[in-house]
């Protein structure tokens, strides 16, 4: 419809011109002086529109990402008693949008009020100096004097030009309905064009991490990122941001090498990089420097879907989807029947509890997992991990924030799950990492020492050390059990 009007408007106005011209030239050529003052008002005005149109749309942006952040947590905004500070923040919000939404219909009426001044303009003209060759100025035609234009062709280019003018007023409008898209389009291509920084080759083979030996070269990797995807920053329209200043690494010289089928555990203090170690193994980050070697194959010459496919990940916070109990197990796996839906549940200790919903598998989990407790939830995920039937495993805290109780019951499925896979263990547990195949200890980003759990103990270091803090003087009893 816009395009068939644009067109229509634009046959109008060459046909005005065609109209006015077989007239007067002069008179003509003396309305369209308005069209470079049109051209001068359009070039000053259009950046304004288009950056205030950009505002509003950065501010609406900020106010539902905040909105949406608050409702997800508000039960922490009611248990701090902070309604009020969010009301407070929500109002100031809204007052920024109103002041922005007011700018922007202030410079929109702005470019009306313009192009309605350069219309009236042309009026004037015409009148005038219309009038003056009608009036004043004589032409010779057949050897008489007559006057250029007389009071009829002046009032008919009148009306000539009421019907050229109606489709500029109109183009008034549809530039300031225009602006406003091409600040909105712009922002969703911010989004379209960026390149992703993880891709895979394009000759990559399609097979998938089978043995499990997983080898760490020298690893190093900091999160300073200059990628395309850190730079975009959508609630304010600022561009590209500026590079962030060098970052210390967040791991150096990483070196060990874990068999196929072993269990080795990542402990040390917070910071230390374990969890940042493991989330390079699916190539969620990419290594700086060094390289990671699953079976023989640097992770970066694996086709991305083929080596997450053998790669499972159980975390401390298991994320749940909207949808049923059987739904969320399957996720990984959604051809999968459901005997093997049953049968993975009863590997992960969960069958019980599904089984006693009144729904059973079907039963729905709520907005992530609301519906179900914190180690029903965990005992789900285990179950999603052992229907995907990885060959690599990573447990990234996965039993730290349960009860004993539910732990128990936790860590007999993790059992199930570890048998004959390589397993990462981040842990800080003792209970957890205790009876590892191996166990390595992180401090600062690099390898702080490396060996079972009795062998560590024994030399005192580091690993000692945390054990000490966790158990206080009960190391020796810990030590000989």
């Amino acid at each position: 419809g816009g395009l068939i009007n644009t067109a229509m408007d634009t046959a109008s106005i060459v046909g005005g011109l065609w109209l006015i011209y077989s007239i007067n030239v002069k008179l003509a050529t003396a309305t369209l002086i308005i069209l470079p003052l049109y051209w001068f008002m359009f070039r000053n005005l259009n950046p304004r529109v288009k950056t205030a149109s950009a505002r509003v749309q950065s501010q609406i942006a900020k106010i539902s990402g905040n909105v949406q952040e608050r409702m997800a947590g508000i039960a922490l905004v009611k248990t701090y008693a902070a309604e009020g500070r969010e009301a407070e923040t929500f109002r100031a919000d809204t007052e920024e949008h109103y002041g922005r939404v007011l700018y922007q219909s202030n410079i929109s009426q702005l470019v009306s009020a313009c192009s309605e001044t350069l219309v009236h303009l042309g009026q004037t003209i015409v009148i005038g100096y219309g009038g003056y060759l009608a009036i004043f100025s004589h032409k010779i035609v057949n050897g008489q004097s007559v006057p250029e234009l007389t009071p009829g062709q002046v009032v008919t280019f009148m009306g000539y030009l009421a019907v050229m003018y109606l489709p500029v007023r109109r183009f008034a409008e549809i530039n300031v309905v225009w602006q406003t898209s091409v600040a909105a389009i712009e922002r969703v291509y911010e989004v379209f064009d960026i390149m992703p920084k993880i891709v895979e080759k394009a000759d990559a083979p399609k097979n998938k991490p089978t043995h499990g030996e997983v080898r760490f070269e020298h690893v190093g990797f900091d999160y300073q990122d200059d990628s395309d995807e850190s730079r975009t920053r959508l609630e304010e329209h600022t561009g590209l941001a500026e590079n962030t200043p060098p970052s210390r690494p967040v791991l150096d010289d990483i070196d060990f090498v874990v068999a196929p089928g072993e269990r080795v555990a990542l402990v040390g203090p917070s910071g230390s990089g374990k969890t940042t170690l493991a989330s390079l193994l699916p190539r969620l980050f990419d290594v700086k420097s060094g390289a990671i070697v699953i079976d023989g194959l640097d992770v970066r010459d694996y086709r991305l879907k083929c080596l997450r496919k053998g790669i499972g990940i159980v975390q401390q916070d298991s994320l749940l989807f909207t949808g049923t109990i059987g739904e969320n197990i399957a996720y990984g796996r959604p051809t999968a029947t459901p005997a093997q839906i049953i049968e993975a549940a009863k590997a992960a200790n969960a069958h019980d509890f599904i089984s006693a919903l009144p729904d059973g598998y079907a039963s729905r989990v709520g907005e992530r997992g609301v519906n179900v407790s914190g180690g029903q939830r965990q005992r789900i995920s285990i179950a999603r991990a052992i229907l995907k039937d990885p060959r690599i495993l990573i447990l990234d805290e996965a039993t730290s924030a349960l009860d004993s109780q539910s732990e128990s019951l936790v860590q007999q499925a993790l059992e199930r799950l570890m048998e004959n896979r390589t397993c990462l263990i981040i842990a800080h547990r003792l209970s957890t990492v205790r009876n590892a195949d191996r166990i390595v200890v992180m401090d600062h980003g690099r390898v702080a020492e490396m060996g079972n759990h009795d062998e560590l103990l024994a030399h005192g270091g580091l690993y000692a050390k945390l054990v000490r803090q966790q158990f206080g003087g009960y190391v020796e009893t810990l030590k000989s059990a």
